[in-house]
């Protein structure tokens, strides 16, 4: 019990650090700093959850700008997949 009070406890002051520093650049518009502010517990996990993903499709992105990045991005998701879900066939 003691652990999981912890790691609530923990992911809480992560989401508040995590607005505190979305609040914090000079500049930020008046109506995205009210956004912030207003945010709570749930808001603050889907915000960090669309950033996280917005810099996945990035990465997926740029892989995909290259030739060998392609490659590269189908090896690392033909590895992903369980064996049994893997082609026996190589993609090209």
């Amino acid at each position: 019990m003691e652990r999981w009070i912890d790691l609530a406890l923990t992911t809480y002051l992560y989401l508040e650090w995590y607005r505190w520093g979305r609040l914090d650049p000079p500049g930020l518009p008046e109506k995205e700093r009210e956004w912030w502010q207003s945010q709570r517990t749930a808001g603050l996990c889907r915000a960090v959850r669309a950033e996280r993903e917005d810099q996945e499709l990035r990465w997926l992105g740029g892989r995909l700008a290259t030739p060998g990045g392609c490659k590269r991005l189908r090896r690392l998701l033909r590895a992903g997949l369980p064996t049994a879900l893997r082609s026996v066939r190589r993609a090209g």
